[in-house]
């Protein structure tokens, strides 16, 4: 799942930036999750509440109260890895928008192809951060997941889901191979038919595993000193 917010307070532009990216969506199998502001203090009222994981805004400069570019600013603070490409009418402020490391400074007004050009080119970017990316197949379908947002997996019935904070995505895999492919980025198997984001744990015990949504997963004797190694690890690195 991508997640993409769209700030601005122009309804118009945001629904062309949401059916722009609803088409992207379509054309290159991407899953995408919009979530939309018309005003900068309540999209930063979300993200500093961490109900907002964006890795990728579209944040318009000229918002009333608080400027796109102070919004930038306190994003930064938070986590450099997210892309933000700033919109606006004027050209005044694109030096403003290299200053807080925009991936890039669109005119309005806006075309699908601009949008399609850097949203790309931010989904570039992600790949070679440090947000991995997990490719699911669903027959014809290709749904991309940065690992960041994947609580765990569970295997159940011949099948993996992934659990996300608000959803839960459901693929043919053998969970042997989910966890090869996963983990070198800080997943690590639990249970047999768990596998756990050392990241998301807040808190163990002899027998299960309490998250940071509160989730609450098994442990398996055998794996209980290699979990609590490599979340001691994670916790010394913070």
């Amino acid at each position: 799942m991508i997640n993409v917010t769209i700030c601005d307070d122009d309804k118009v532009v945001r629904d062309f930036i949401r059916s722009t990216l609803e088409y992207i969506s379509i054309q290159h199998c991407l899953s995408i999750n919009i979530k939309e502001f018309e005003s900068g203090e309540k999209f930063i009222d979300s993200y500093k509440k961490h109900d907002n994981h964006s890795n990728i805004i579209f944040l318009d400069i000229i918002l009333e109260s608080i400027s796109g570019i102070e919004i930038a600013k306190i994003i930064n603070e938070f986590n450099n890895g997210t892309q933000i490409i700033l919109t606006s009418y004027s050209k005044d402020y694109i030096l403003d928008g290299y200053e807080v490391g925009a991936l890039n400074y669109l005119l309005k007004p806006l075309s699908k192809d601009s949008i399609t050009k850097e949203f790309m080119r931010a989904l570039d970017n992600l790949y070679n951060t440090n947000t991995k990316l997990f490719k699911i197949n669903q027959g014809s379908r290709l749904i991309t997941i940065p690992l960041v947002d994947i609580n765990y997996f569970e295997a159940f019935n011949r099948k993996v889901i992934a659990h996300l904070d608000n959803e839960s995505i459901e693929f043919y895999s053998k969970f042997d191979d989910v966890d090869k492919r996963v983990c070198d980025y800080g997943f690590a198997k639990c249970h047999r038919s768990y596998i756990v984001n050392i990241s998301k744990i807040t808190e163990l015990s002899s027998s299960e595993i309490t998250l940071l949504n509160d989730a609450k997963i098994p442990i398996s004797r055998k794996f209980i000193r290699k979990i609590e190694d490599l979340f001691f690890n994670f916790i010394h690195i913070l």
